[in-house]
């Protein structure tokens, strides 16, 4: 891992999968309000031509393929020089004063964690806003700023001492729920949606199904460590209920904030496929873990 540089105030950690539409885009906006003392690091899940891209050639990049944007993420962490890490992600696109609002933010005694706001952009497909749908709509404004038990890792700030402290759990990916239990005995995690980033259109439903797959069998894993086998076997068999609850929380979230709502149940369906395909890894990853024992 790096040292501390004092010279060094935020590290901003990007983390681009080659299906991103464009993260030049997300680059961009975070050049725009860079200001002194902000370092960017892009860490790739593939082979990039940085020198293609004089956005991503401004950045410190790292390369990992084949990587789930968690464990680009660790890598980023783990690559940061500054006194607090930002984390987003290629297909987002951070507001103007985003950086700055999260250092503020950050800034006030007893946090280790700000979160912020995560909006739809313009001109999303119906598999764009399904995705939006499954993976954000807790996190779309208005929301019930101050503590917080989560926070969206793809728009959010950490004391990077709270970090280290914590590097267990992390080095082999940032996986929120259980970065973010160990960081709540240091301090406080809150949500703030004066800071926010956007979601860009033009995904392939067909990839971030797969990826949902992949992520719900990492957490399986990680939830079936060091728990009795029947234990790890009734969760497993749970695993039919889990899209219909998953879909049930998020059309709550979205009538919470009283719009969207006719564009989430249009995508409904596709939000529950999504969610068909976490479950199903999960469940896979627990009986992995209770089959190896």
């Amino acid at each position: 891992m790096e040292p501390f540089d004092v010279t060094v105030a935020v590290t901003v950690v990007v983390a681009v999968r080659a299906e991103d539409p464009g993260p030049d885009a997300c680059l961009r906006a975070i050049e725009d309000q860079r200001f002194p003392g902000v370092e960017v690091v892009v860490v790739s899940d593939s082979v990039t031509d940085s020198a293609a891209s004089p956005v991503r050639g401004a950045a410190r990049t790292v390369e990992l393929p084949g990587a789930l944007v968690p464990q680009l993420w660790a890598a980023g962490i783990a690559a940061a020089r500054g006194r607090i890490v930002a984390l987003t992600a290629g297909s987002l696109v951070p507001d103007p004063g985003w950086i700055a609002g999260l250092a503020d933010a950050l800034a006030v005694p007893g946090r280790v964690g700000v979160g912020g706001a995560i909006e739809p952009g313009a001109a999303l497909s119906v598999s764009d806003w399904a995705r939006y749908f499954c993976r954000y709509a807790p996190y779309l404004r208005p929301f019930a700023r101050g503590v917080a038990v989560e926070l969206p890792a793809d728009c959010a700030a950490y004391d990077r001492a709270a970090l280290l402290r914590h590097h267990d759990r992390w080095v082999d990916g940032f996986w929120e729920p259980f970065v973010h239990r160990a960081l709540r005995e240091d301090g406080e995690l809150v949500m703030d949606e004066r800071v926010a980033v956007r979601l860009m259109g033009g995904h392939s439903a067909a990839r971030f199904a797969r990826a949902r797959f992949r992520h719900g069998r990492e957490h399986g894993r990680r939830r079936a460590q060091n728990v009795a086998v029947p234990r790890v076997l009734a969760a497993a068999l749970t695993f039919p209920a889990v899209p219909p609850l998953m879909t049930y929380r998020a059309g709550r979230a979205v009538w919470r904030c009283r719009k969207h709502r006719i564009r989430f149940l249009v995508a409904a369906p596709i939000v529950l496929w999504f969610y068909s395909w976490w479950a199903v890894g999960e469940c896979g990853g627990r009986l992995e873990v209770m089959v190896g024992r």
